[in-house]
C-alpha cells in the first residue's frame, strides 16, 4: 500500500511538474516580444549606427526588459548613475522596474490599450534618453512603435512622474496605431489623461508636483479643457473613472470620433444631454473641494478645503 502511495505520489508530481513546465513555455511564449527600431528616429542622427559604440546612441549603452527597451546617449557613459554630472545621474534599473510597474498598470488595470488588440503584444517601447540642455520629455511613437524621449534631469530620481506621463502620451499614439481615432484632433484631453495616468501610478501626485494643484486653484473659474489648465487639471477625468470605473477613460479614448471634442464623446457613451452633463461638473466640482472620491480622499485630505474665489466690487447702476 505504500509503494502503491509512493507511485501515486511521484506521478501527481511528475503531472504537476509538466503542467507548470508547459505553463511557463507558454507564458515565455505570450511575453515575448520584439525590439522594432524604426529607420529614421527623432532626435536620433541618420547616421548613428547602433553596434557602433562611438554612435550617440548604442546597444553597448542599452538596457531591455519584457515591455521596454532604454537607449541613453553617450555623454551619460556606460553607467549613467556614475556621471560626473551629478544632476544628470540616473538609474537604469530602476526606470526599468518603474516602467514595467506604469506598462503593466496602463495595460492589465486602465485597460487603455486592448490585450491581443495591439501592437504592444508583440513590440516593446522604446525609450531614449537624450543629451544636451533640453530639458523637456516628450512621448508619442513612429510605425506603430510606442516611443518617449527625455533628459536625464527628468529621470534623476523617483518619482518618476516624466516617465509616466510621457509613458501615457505613447498610449494615447498606440490608440490611433491600434486602429481607433484615438483623438487625433489634439486638444487639452491629450495633456489632462497623461496627467490623469500618471495620477494613476502616483496617487500622491499633487504632492510633489503641488505646483500644478496651486495654478489649478487660480484658474478653477476656467471651462473644461481649457488649455490653462491642460497640466494642472486631471479632475475630472478622475470623476469620471469613480462614476463610471477605471477603464472608462480608455474607451472614451477608443470610441472617440473625429470631429468630436471630449465632451461630446463622452454625452454619446453615457447617453447624457447637456444638462445632466452640466450637473455633472457642477457635482464633480463640489466634490474637488474636499477630494470626495474615494480613490484618492485620504492621501489628498491635506488640501482640503483651500479653493479661493477672487470677488471684485462693482458699483449699482
Amino acid at each position: 500500500m505504500k509503494k502503491l502511495t509512493s507511485i501515486l505520489g511521484l506521478s501527481l508530481l511528475a503531472m504537476a511538474c509538466k503542467n507548470i513546465a508547459e505553463k511557463t513555455k507558454e507564458e515565455s511564449v505570450m511575453i515575448e516580444k520584439q525590439l522594432k527600431i524604426p529607420e529614421k528616429v527623432w532626435m536620433v542622427p541618420d547616421s548613428n549606427d547602433y553596434d557602433d559604440p562611438e554612435s550617440v546612441y548604442s546597444f553597448s549603452r542599452f538596457r531591455t526588459s519584457n515591455d521596454f527597451a532604454i537607449f541613453w546617449d553617450k555623454e551619460y557613459g556606460e553607467d549613467p548613475s556614475k556621471n560626473e554630472n551629478e544632476i544628470k545621474t540616473f538609474n537604469v534599473d530602476s526606470l526599468i522596474i518603474e516602467g514595467e510597474r506604469f506598462f503593466n498598470y496602463y495595460v492589465d488595470e486602465l485597460q487603455f490599450l486592448e490585450k491581443g488588440k495591439s501592437t504592444t503584444d508583440s513590440t516593446k517601447i522604446l525609450m531614449y534618453v537624450f543629451g544636451g540642455d533640453d530639458g523637456t520629455a516628450y512621448g508619442a511613437g513612429k510605425d506603430s512603435i510606442g516611443m518617449l524621449w527625455s533628459p536625464a534631469v527628468r529621470i534623476h530620481k523617483p518619482p518618476y512622474g516624466a516617465l509616466a506621463h510621457e509613458l501615457g502620451h505613447s498610449f494615447q499614439y498606440l490608440t490611433g496605431a491600434d486602429g481607433h481615432f484615438g483623438f487625433k484632433n489634439g486638444g487639452s484631453i491629450w495633456e489632462m489623461t497623461s496627467q490623469w495616468m500618471l495620477w494613476q501610478v502616483y496617487p500622491d501626485w499633487i504632492e510633489f508636483e503641488n505646483y500644478h494643484l496651486q495654478a489649478f486653484l487660480d484658474n478653477t473659474y476656467r471651462a473644461f479643457l481649457h488649455e490653462e489648465n491642460m497640466y494642472h487639471s486631471p479632475f475630472v477625468l478622475e470623476y469620471w473613472s469613480n462614476k463610471h470605473g477605471k477603464t472608462f477613460i480608455g474607451e472614451l479614448w477608443r470610441n472617440s470620433k473625429k470631429g468630436e471634442d471630449p465632451v461630446l464623446t463622452y454625452q454619446r457613451l453615457t447617453n447624457i444631454d447637456q444638462k445632466t452633463f452640466n450637473d455633472e461638473i457642477f457635482d464633480a466640482s463640489r466634490r474637488f473641494l474636499t477630494w470626495d472620491m474615494p480613490r484618492i480622499e485620504e492621501i489628498s485630505s491635506e488640501y482640503t478645503n483651500i479653493h479661493h474665489t477672487k470677488l471684485d466690487k462693482i458699483e449699482d447702476d
